[in-house]
């Protein structure tokens, strides 16, 4: 993918705004990630949309809604992710294959192997 992060902006509460920047590699376009916390319930729950801005992508632009649960499960906790308003099945795939990588590398941080 060669995408870089290169801005965040995440303030968690209800009416708060999500945004990530990433940088492409071209000098023409960027890949804007926005979106606005509709409910916050600290440390059980996250409901916000996921809206892709991809300018010259064939995938084109995407408004998602995303809603993130947090559930204790032993010594550690669960996390489970829902994502809505997918056009297509062939449209989920990349996602699913996305939320996938991030959460493995996720896990493998906090266990402190990275």
């Amino acid at each position: 993918m060669g995408n870089q992060l290169v801005s965040v902006e995440n303030n968690v509460q209800e009416g708060g705004k999500v945004q990530y920047l990433f940088n492409t590699g071209t000098t023409t376009e960027n890949i804007e990630i926005s979106g606005t916390y509709e409910h916050v319930e600290p440390n059980k729950a996250l409901d916000y949309s996921w809206i892709w801005h991809l300018p010259h992508q064939p995938v084109g632009n995407g408004d998602y809604k995303l809603h993130i649960r947090f559930e204790p499960a032993g010594s550690g906790s669960r996390l489970e992710v829902q994502q809505e308003n997918f056009g297509s099945e062939e449209a989920v795939q990349p996602h699913r294959e996305g939320w996938e990588k991030s959460l493995e590398e996720l896990k493998t941080y906090l266990s402190g192997k990275s």
